[in-house]
């Protein structure tokens, strides 16, 4: 029903003689609001080392950047610019490419997965060499008491916002587009420098937590 009312919202602004939206007569429910406990970063810091080193960064990677599940697992290894500091996140909801500017122990721990991986010669940066697509494709852990991916990102948003990062910031951080005509305007790839003291601030009450 949701599609069928922009469907036709978008006609009528091209076709005058629809005078209504039939659509507009229904309740459309809207969905259930999802509850994300509050993060124990102390307990999901030892809880992450008690995971292999490769799936311990991963989950720790997920929080520091709050990306997205498509974006995190499918960052290769040449995605990663340590010279400028950067992860390059390809697969984007909003579409395009992002600029993620690391923090100084997120880039630590990427610097150490890199060399380490190196053998495997994978051009992954999650490489998994059992699985069809060569790299980690299900990040949640069955046996572990850790969030999902897309709990981080409510994780990352809300600790971001407690380390003082503004709502424009954190979204940028986020790969969210900002609301409003303005938000279109704002190119988030242009900004890295600006972003990377929030990105910090972030890692910073993380680190302090553990």
């Amino acid at each position: 029903m949701r599609t069928l009312r922009a469907v036709i919202n978008t006609a009528m602004r091209l076709d005058e003689t629809i005078t209504g939206n039939p659509v507009a007569a229904l309740r459309v429910p809207t969905s259930n609001r999802r509850e994300v406990d509050m993060l124990d970063i102390p307990a999901w810091w030892r809880e992450t080392e008690k995971c292999t080193p490769i799936r311990r960064d991963l989950h720790r990677a997920m929080l520091l950047t709050g990306a997205r599940r498509s974006s995190i697992l499918q960052v290769r290894r040449d995605d990663v610019d340590l010279v400028k500091g950067v992860i390059k996140f390809r697969h984007m909801k909003t579409g395009g490419q992002m600029l993620f500017p690391m923090g100084l122990q997120l880039m630590l721990m990427m610097a150490a997965r890199l060399e380490t991986d190196e053998p495997i010669a994978s051009p992954w940066l999650w490489p998994s060499p059992g699985s069809a697509a060569g790299h980690i494709v299900e990040p949640k852990e069955q046996r572990r008491d850790l969030p999902s991916p897309h709990e981080y990102r409510h994780h990352a948003r809300t600790l971001l916002i407690a380390a003082g990062v503004t709502y424009a910031e954190s979204a940028l951080l986020l790969g969210q587009r900002l609301p409003g005509a303005s938000g279109g305007y704002v190119h988030a790839e242009h900004l890295v420098e600006h972003l990377r003291p929030h990105a910090q601030a972030l890692e910073d009450l993380v680190l302090r937590a553990t």
